[in-house]
């Protein structure tokens, strides 16, 4: 077993790509492992200040955006969450190989 953990990545990439980094960390997961992503949410409360005073752009995804970004990845998993931490301007997927 293990984990793969990629917190803060996929914020800065369009679905596509990120679809393709998904696949590749899947195929470094072992069987019985699991993947943990996550993005800012679209209600994050920072993005006027990240934006407008840190000049720093990202893409802020809702639940229904990583589970395309989960299908564009044709990943085949045991069980997938898509959940929120307890804020709710983080979205997280845990996908369980």
């Amino acid at each position: 077993n293990n984990l793969v953990l990629c917190i803060g990545l996929f914020d800065y990439f369009d679905d596509k790509s990120s679809a393709k980094i998904l696949q590749a960390l899947n195929k470094l997961c072992e069987v019985n492992g699991a993947i943990v992503i996550s993005n800012w949410d679209v209600t994050n409360p920072s993005r006027s200040v990240m934006e407008w005073i840190c000049d720093w752009y990202v893409y802020h995804r809702d639940r229904n955006d990583m589970k395309n970004i989960y299908s564009l990845s044709k990943i085949n998993s045991k069980h997938t969450i898509f959940t929120s931490e307890e804020t709710g301007y983080f979205q997280i997927c845990i996908i369980k190989k």
